[in-house]
């Protein structure tokens, strides 16, 4: 598994790291995006991660609206054996894969989907 905590890197990922990544995907290998909601910090733009993301088919969104101490659950299925609470309080949101946990919203409903899961298969061109 390749772990990429898109907070800390300074520089964008370069098309050749971009290529390896996704190399190492459909090799077998996974991949986990870790990211915490901006306040400022640009570092969407600074480490290009949609970009990285793209030949997933996936993107992170902006800053979702903060609701400090919301929560989020994680429904049950192929990631989660049962729906599971998880602490939230703020992020973005995640498009394309498959969603499978979500931010509760000020109703108490699940919300957008902040972690979602893609497998390769060797039917799919990226």
């Amino acid at each position: 598994m390749l772990y990429l905590r898109a907070r800390m890197p300074a520089k964008r990922f370069t098309t050749a790291e971009q290529a390896a990544i996704v190399a190492f995907v459909k090799q077998g290998g996974s991949l986990l995006v870790v990211t915490d909601e901006d306040n400022g910090q640009n570092v969407m733009e600074a480490t290009g991660i949609n970009d990285l993301l793209k030949p997933f088919n996936m993107r992170l969104t902006p800053d979702t609206e903060y609701e400090h101490n919301c929560g989020a659950i994680a429904k049950a299925g192929e990631i989660n054996a049962a729906d599971r609470e998880v602490p939230y309080s703020g992020g973005r949101a995640v498009e394309g894969g498959t969603p499978f946990a979500f931010r509760i919203n000020k109703a108490g409903q699940p919300a957008e989907a902040f972690a979602a899961g893609k497998k390769w298969t060797k039917d799919e061109s990226w």
